[in-house]
């Protein structure tokens, strides 16, 4: 397990961070984890930059699926489905490197379950 992680960025639904010992990129999105070398994650943000949102959703126009938009996977049977919202949650994710650590949080993005007595 890295040691060394350094956060950059951060979002209700995930979290980009580094480890600057290993150099390993760790995505974390809702329930899916990437970790990526620095060359895999460039390549994971060309493709994010190229995806065609309006394409996809065009093409399953028809379907039932709530999420329409596939990410391919190294495995030819499995692929990872967003929808458009969240595609844009990742690419903030993603693209955003001005992680403030200190900045004050807004009480919608602290994740507490408050329960009465």
């Amino acid at each position: 397990m890295c040691q060394n992680i350094r956060i950059i960025s951060e979002i209700k639904t995930g979290q980009l961070a580094k480890c600057d010992t290993c150099q390993l990129y760790h995505l974390t999105f809702n329930n899916l984890l990437f970790q990526f070398t620095i060359e895999e994650f460039e390549s994971f943000r060309k493709y994010l930059y190229h995806l065609e949102v309006d394409y996809w959703e065009h093409k399953h126009i028809d379907s039932d699926l709530s999420r329409k938009i596939p990410i391919p996977t190294l495995q030819e049977n499995l692929f990872l489905m967003f929808n458009r919202k969240e595609i844009n949650d990742l690419k903030k994710l993603v693209f955003n490197s001005n992680y403030d650590a200190s900045r004050i949080l807004k009480t919608h993005e602290i994740e507490y379950a408050a329960y009465s007595n």
